[in-house]
């Protein structure tokens, strides 16, 4: 009897895997339910691992946990069925969900080596599941699968030396393991690897190279989550290493939201938002696929959502609805978002009116390195609205503004070195930036250098220059320059 259940085992096992015959998985079923009858706990674990994944049947969770729960009673070694149930009891499916009974079958199961045990125990202890989050620990776990010739773990142990999670973060690493994950044809391995080239991390930045490795993580058709199909959409929408055509981009996207990838989503909203790539704008279908993004969690999406709310795009003005949207956003760190929730506190727009707020996202996207963000902390220090004021700090965030480009920061720098308020006064270092702002079409940075070049302060005295540019200042409609000509009796 022993004899035929492992020879009805085998010929399940041809013809599930195509072992020297055409794969035929209904005929796998039927030589593991003759098993079964016979009495084989192997059998039950094959037909459980059968209806889990839904092979040639239709997925059935409760009779996988059956069958997983039966095989795994009858053999204290089948460490497949014991992993079987970990992922049930994991992702509460056919059961409710139980981490601590998920990491107790995932610890039998990898008690026997069992790769997959292996893996999943890394992801408790990475994601927290029922447990304390520990990357050293998940890297442990990480380890021995992927020593174990699981592919999954070795995409993990390259995303772990990537982001520096129990490892020493390290680009080439990454891409070391991250090779490996895509040998085994791993598309999540494919993918990180366009990532890497993409973003020229441990090599040089090569589009081609990322553009055929997005490529080949599509060619398998596999049920990914659409990063892939994502980018070749926004490679074809940006026109990197490829024509631009909008056409393809909507092609991509829709097939990365299919997915049910959130960017893929988002970008898909975007595309009906600026009626591109042959679809008619359409703010009420971008509202619904921005809002789709968003409750999937996505960070651009929940601040494009705001922006909708706040201005009447495809759905009722609503400025509390646009403040929600902006603040989960926020709070993932989006810095457009982060601003945006600042300038409604500044302003007590859908929210009521609170500097401290306001400098506190401000602070939050400045140092995340944004201008803007650091040219408004600096104005708040300076006219002392929900801080103190303090001319000192005002010139740091200034300066942090200017370094970066911000003209208006440049400006405002410019005259604090021009009285000598939180900085030592400094003429020629004024005339420097109030030279570099004008450049750049400041009109108040061309008043103000007006003014020097007339007074002979830090630059060479040109009384017609300097009038020059304060006259074209006040003709553009700065009139905070009036009175200067007024009391030189140049009006």
């Amino acid at each position: 009897m022993k004899n035929n259940t492992i020879a009805l085992c085998m010929l399940g096992d041809c013809y599930y895997f195509g072992f020297g015959v055409k794969a035929n998985c209904k005929l796998a079923i039927y030589y593991y339910n003759k098993a079964k009858k016979l009495g084989s706990s192997y059998a039950k674990s094959c037909l459980g691992e059968v209806y889990y994944l839904g092979d040639c049947v239709k997925k059935d969770y409760k009779l996988a946990f059956k069958l997983f729960n039966d095989a795994a009673k009858e053999n204290e070694d089948d460490f497949e069925a014991q992993c079987g149930l970990g992922n049930l009891y994991l992702f509460g499916l056919g059961v409710e969900q139980n981490y601590q009974q998920a990491f107790k079958y995932y610890r039998k199961s990898a008690a026997n080596d069992y790769a997959m045990a292996e893996f999943y125990l890394g992801e408790m202890f990475f994601h927290g599941f029922g447990i304390e989050t520990n990357y050293d620990s998940a890297v442990k776990y990480y380890s021995k699968s992927a020593e174990l010739e699981n592919d999954n773990a070795m995409d993990r142990m390259g995303f772990m030396y990537e982001k520096g999670f129990g490892l020493p973060q390290n680009a080439c690493e990454a891409m070391k393991w991250y090779k490996k994950s895509a040998e085994n044809d791993n598309v999540s391995g494919e993918f990180e690897l366009g990532h890497l080239y993409e973003q020229g991390l441990c090599v040089s930045q090569d589009y081609k190279v990322a553009l055929k490795w997005y490529r080949t993580a599509t060619a398998q058709n596999d049920e990914f989550d659409g990063r892939p199909e994502n980018s070749i959409g926004y490679f074809y929408e940006k026109g990197i290493d490829v024509r631009q055509n909008y056409d393809s981009a909507l092609k991509w996207y829709r097939k990365a939201a299919d997915k049910g990838n959130s960017y893929g989503i988002n970008n898909l909203g975007w595309m009906y938002d600026r009626g591109l790539g042959g679809v008619k704008q359409d703010y009420s279908e971008a509202a619904k696929l921005f809002t789709k993004a968003a409750n999937l969690g996505n960070m651009v999406a929940q601040s494009n959502l705001g922006y909708f709310y706040k201005t009447g795009k495809g759905v009722h003005e609503d400025y509390f609805e646009a403040a929600k949207w902006y603040l989960k956003s926020a709070e993932q760190g989006y810095v457009p978002a982060q601003i945006n929730v600042a300038n409604m506190f500044a302003n007590g727009v859908g929210v009521k009116e609170n500097y401290k707020e306001a400098a506190k996202w401000y602070l939050k996207a400045a140092n995340q390195g944004d201008s803007s963000a650091s040219f408004n902390l600096g104005e708040l220090y300076y006219f002392g609205y929900g801080l103190n004021r303090d001319y000192g700090k005002a010139a740091y965030w200034y300066r942090k503004a200017a370094d970066k480009g911000n003209v208006r920061a440049m400006n405002n720098l410019g005259e604090l070195y021009v009285v000598g308020y939180g900085v030592t006064r400094n003429y020629k270092e004024a005339v420097r930036l109030f030279s570099n702002a004008a450049a750049k079409g400041d009109l108040y940075a061309k008043g103000n250098l007006g003014i020097l070049l007339f007074e002979g302060k830090g630059i060479k005295k040109n009384k017609e220059r300097g009038f020059e540019l304060i006259h074209f200042a006040v003709a553009s409609g700065i009139n905070e320059f009036k009175e200067y000509l007024i009391k030189h009796g140049l009006q």
